[in-house]
């Protein structure tokens, strides 16, 4: 570990930092844009950290697991990579810095993005960000830097919050649904699919698991052939059809391409050929839950567009600010902007 690295990674610092309870920043702000209460059915407790305000982390089961699930941990980061940007102006040297702020993430999965909670985190994560940007200004000068700010995926509403989302009193950009979703338990899943194979083909043991969005095969069940493969097929895809919360699924022991539909081409995309037997496509408003906190919270992993589209924020030494571009745009973009303002050559990773 770099020596600039080690003061932030001890456990006392951790342990010091999340000794005070997680309090809303600004409790006003969170009644102006906020939509669900504190404690709103769905939110998880994640190892006792708790469903409201104030959160005690250090008070939790697993104080260094619930801290992950609170702003605390974007705190952490912004310490290593301040540490990160002092040694490399210290040496005089160049420095690419890849951050992932992902306090966000846990707090979704657990409280929802409508919660309290998620709200209160995007407050402080733009006060991290701030920070991190005031930094760089301070240390090598506004035309000093470039920064490509994005997200590696976006998120579902809890199923409880679904139908009085805001979004439902108009166009939503992100296509997020308004009626109860339906939390899809991969293990409850796999339990229904080994069952019907069993009073199918006899007691066994041919579903391995379902790791999400994946069912997964035994040995065993890999190796029928004939009629007792076929039988095992239909009695999974029947099985699979009148699950809750599945919309298709899709062989994927071999390429399934092209696949049909409006989300075929992301569904394709997304596809790992041989990583098992079935690719299961939730419904909208449907997902595999995280289990985090089993049977509440959200999680995410699908082709439609409130998991797929996120902002995209470019700002570098002779680019004028101000420009929006409002059209949906691919995720290569993100890596051209990124070659873009690091001026790489136009060949390999940055060919465009």
């Amino acid at each position: 570990m770099p020596a600039w690295a080690v003061p932030h990674a001890r456990t006392e610092g951790l342990v010091a930092l999340r000794a005070a309870p997680w309090t809303p920043l600004d409790a006003a702000w969170l009644d102006a844009h906020a939509t669900s209460a504190d404690d709103a059915h769905g939110e998880g407790d994640v190892v006792g950290l708790g469903r409201a305000f104030p959160h005690d982390i250090a008070g939790a089961r697993v104080p260094a697991k619930a801290m992950r699930a609170s702003p605390y941990g974007d705190l952490a980061l912004l310490a290593l990579a301040t540490a990160a940007i002092d040694d490399a102006v210290a040496a005089e040297r160049e420095l690419f810095l890849a951050v992932s702020f992902s306090s966000n993430d846990y707090v979704g999965h657990v409280f929802g993005p409508e919660s309290r909670e998620a709200w209160d985190e995007l407050r402080r994560l733009d006060a991290v960000l701030a920070t991190l940007f005031a930094t760089l200004d301070a240390r090598v000068g506004a035309d000093g830097y470039a920064i490509v700010l994005s997200a590696d995926h976006g998120v579902v509403p809890t199923p409880e919050t679904m139908s009085g989302g805001r979004w439902c009193t108009g166009e939503d950009a992100f296509a997020r649904p308004c009626s109860a979703g339906v939390r899809i338990d991969p293990d409850a899943l796999a339990r229904t699919l080994e069952a019907a194979a069993d009073a199918a083909l006899g007691a066994g043991a041919y579903v391995l698991g379902v790791g999400d969005p994946y069912v997964v095969l035994t040995p065993e069940a890999r190796a029928l052939e004939g009629d007792r493969r076929a039988l095992l097929t239909r009695t999974l895809e029947a099985a699979l059809g009148a699950y809750p919360g599945v919309a298709a699924f899709y062989a994927s022991e071999t390429d399934p391409c092209p696949i049909s539909g409006p989300y075929g081409d992301a569904v394709c995309a997304g596809i790992v050929v041989g990583a098992g037997a079935y690719y299961v496509l939730p419904a909208q408003g449907a997902f595999f839950d995280s289990t985090y906190v089993p049977g509440e919270g959200t999680s995410h992993g699908t082709p439609y567009p409130y998991d797929r589209r996120v902002p995209l924020f470019v700002r570098a030494p002779g680019v004028a600010a101000g420009r929006r571009v409002e059209e949906v745009v691919p995720a290569s973009r993100y890596r051209d902007a990124l070659c873009a303002v690091m001026a790489l050559p136009r060949e390999g990773a940055c060919a465009f």
